[in-house]
Protein backbone atom coordinates (compact mmCIF):
# COMPACT_ATOMS: atom_id res chain seq x y z
CA UNK A 1 0.00 0.00 0.00
CA UNK A 2 2.84 2.25 1.29
CA UNK A 3 4.75 1.70 -2.56
CA UNK A 4 1.25 2.60 -4.81
CA UNK A 5 1.07 6.01 -2.48
CA UNK A 6 4.28 6.84 -3.66
CA UNK A 7 3.80 6.10 -6.82
CA UNK A 8 0.47 8.20 -6.90
CA UNK A 9 2.43 11.06 -5.22
CA UNK A 10 5.00 11.23 -7.82
CA UNK A 11 2.01 11.36 -10.54
CA UNK A 12 0.27 13.87 -9.13
CA UNK A 13 3.96 15.98 -8.65
CA UNK A 14 4.49 15.10 -12.15
CA UNK A 15 1.17 16.17 -13.24
CA UNK A 16 1.64 19.47 -10.71
CA UNK A 17 4.80 20.22 -12.39
CA UNK A 18 4.27 19.75 -15.96
CA UNK A 19 0.21 21.13 -15.96
CA UNK A 20 1.38 24.40 -16.83
CA UNK A 21 3.55 23.60 -19.65
CA UNK A 22 1.81 24.45 -23.11
CA UNK A 23 2.83 24.42 -26.23
CA UNK A 24 3.68 27.91 -27.90
CA UNK A 25 1.27 28.94 -30.65
CA UNK A 26 2.75 28.87 -34.51
CA UNK A 27 3.39 32.07 -35.42
CA UNK A 28 1.39 33.24 -38.64
CA UNK A 29 2.73 35.86 -41.38
CA UNK A 30 0.45 37.78 -43.25
CA UNK A 31 -0.55 38.20 -46.29
CA UNK A 32 0.45 34.77 -47.27
CA UNK A 33 1.65 36.13 -50.99
CA UNK A 34 3.01 40.49 -52.16
CA UNK A 35 1.20 42.09 -54.41
CA UNK A 36 2.74 42.65 -57.89
CA UNK A 37 5.20 45.90 -58.42
CA UNK A 38 5.88 47.76 -61.66
CA UNK A 39 9.17 49.22 -62.54
CA UNK A 40 9.20 52.93 -61.95
CA UNK A 41 6.44 53.02 -59.62
CA UNK A 42 6.80 53.44 -55.82
CA UNK A 43 6.04 50.00 -53.81
CA UNK A 44 5.11 49.59 -50.52
CA UNK A 45 3.98 46.41 -48.51
CA UNK A 46 3.76 45.01 -45.33
CA UNK A 47 3.66 41.96 -44.00
CA UNK A 48 2.26 41.45 -40.46
CA UNK A 49 3.08 38.92 -37.40
CA UNK A 50 0.09 37.25 -35.81
CA UNK A 51 -0.17 34.30 -32.68
CA UNK A 52 3.12 35.97 -30.77
CA UNK A 53 3.01 35.83 -27.46
CA UNK A 54 6.01 38.35 -26.15
CA UNK A 55 6.64 41.31 -28.26
CA UNK A 56 9.61 40.98 -31.26
CA UNK A 57 13.31 40.88 -30.90
CA UNK A 58 13.97 41.03 -34.56
CA UNK A 59 12.21 40.79 -37.72
CA UNK A 60 14.63 40.65 -40.74
CA UNK A 61 14.07 39.32 -44.30
CA UNK A 62 17.14 38.15 -45.98
CA UNK A 63 17.82 37.06 -50.05
CA UNK A 64 19.85 34.95 -51.71
CA UNK A 65 22.87 35.34 -53.18
CA UNK A 66 22.19 39.66 -52.41
CA UNK A 67 19.61 39.63 -55.10
CA UNK A 68 16.80 41.33 -53.86
CA UNK A 69 16.74 45.37 -55.80
CA UNK A 70 18.90 47.38 -54.01
CA UNK A 71 16.12 50.49 -54.39
CA UNK A 72 13.74 48.14 -52.22
CA UNK A 73 14.26 48.55 -48.46
CA UNK A 74 12.89 46.60 -45.31
CA UNK A 75 12.14 48.07 -42.63
CA UNK A 76 10.57 47.16 -38.63
CA UNK A 77 10.01 49.25 -35.62
CA UNK A 78 10.15 47.71 -32.83
CA UNK A 79 6.56 49.06 -31.54
CA UNK A 80 4.72 47.16 -34.28
CA UNK A 81 3.69 43.60 -35.40
CA UNK A 82 5.03 43.94 -39.19
CA UNK A 83 7.91 44.60 -41.22
CA UNK A 84 7.30 47.06 -44.37
CA UNK A 85 9.28 46.90 -48.39
CA UNK A 86 9.11 49.77 -49.74
CA UNK A 87 11.07 51.71 -52.71
CA UNK A 88 10.95 52.41 -56.37
CA UNK A 89 12.26 49.47 -58.50
CA UNK A 90 14.21 49.34 -61.50
CA UNK A 91 14.89 46.40 -63.09
CA UNK A 92 11.60 43.72 -63.08
CA UNK A 93 12.01 40.11 -62.23
CA UNK A 94 11.25 38.18 -59.94
CA UNK A 95 12.81 38.19 -56.16
CA UNK A 96 12.39 35.70 -53.14
CA UNK A 97 13.45 35.82 -49.59
CA UNK A 98 12.74 34.57 -46.55
CA UNK A 99 11.17 36.88 -43.74
CA UNK A 100 13.18 35.21 -40.42
CA UNK A 101 11.07 36.22 -36.43
CA UNK A 102 12.20 36.20 -33.63
CA UNK A 103 10.02 37.02 -30.33
CA UNK A 104 11.62 37.78 -26.47
CA UNK A 105 11.40 34.82 -23.80
CA UNK A 106 10.00 34.76 -20.54
CA UNK A 107 11.20 31.70 -19.02
CA UNK A 108 11.40 29.39 -21.56
CA UNK A 109 12.87 30.67 -25.24
CA UNK A 110 10.56 32.96 -27.51
CA UNK A 111 8.83 32.08 -31.02
CA UNK A 112 10.67 32.14 -33.63
CA UNK A 113 9.13 31.45 -37.14
CA UNK A 114 10.07 32.07 -41.10
CA UNK A 115 8.28 32.47 -44.44
CA UNK A 116 9.90 32.50 -47.97
CA UNK A 117 7.57 35.15 -50.31
CA UNK A 118 8.59 36.00 -53.88
CA UNK A 119 8.21 39.72 -55.44
CA UNK A 120 7.02 39.93 -58.87
CA UNK A 121 8.30 43.22 -60.74
CA UNK A 122 6.71 43.97 -63.79
CA UNK A 123 7.99 45.88 -66.64
CA UNK A 124 6.38 49.43 -66.97
CA UNK A 125 6.15 51.60 -70.47
CA UNK A 126 8.79 54.21 -70.45
CA UNK A 127 8.47 56.67 -72.56
CA UNK A 128 10.96 56.58 -75.30
CA UNK A 129 14.02 58.96 -74.37
CA UNK A 130 12.46 59.09 -70.78
CA UNK A 131 14.36 57.99 -67.92
CA UNK A 132 13.03 56.34 -64.44
CA UNK A 133 12.77 59.71 -62.26
CA UNK A 134 14.12 59.29 -58.76
CA UNK A 135 10.78 59.69 -57.47
CA UNK A 136 8.91 57.19 -59.80
CA UNK A 137 7.17 57.00 -62.71
CA UNK A 138 3.91 59.21 -61.31
CA UNK A 139 6.31 62.40 -61.91
CA UNK A 140 5.73 61.82 -66.03
CA UNK A 141 1.96 61.39 -65.37
CA UNK A 142 2.25 64.92 -63.29
CA UNK A 143 4.07 66.29 -66.34
CA UNK A 144 1.76 65.07 -69.19
CA UNK A 145 -1.47 66.50 -66.81
CA UNK A 146 0.20 69.58 -66.45
CA UNK A 147 0.81 70.46 -70.47
CA UNK A 148 -2.88 68.98 -71.32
Amino acid sequence: MEKNFKYLLMLLLFIFLFSNVRAQPLLKFFPDTLHQAKVGEYYEARIYLLNNDTPIDYFIATAKNDSFPREMVWEFNDSTNYGIIKGIPQKPGEYEFTVKVSCFGTQVSGQTGSKTYKLSIKENKIPEGKTIPSRGVKEWKDEKEKKE
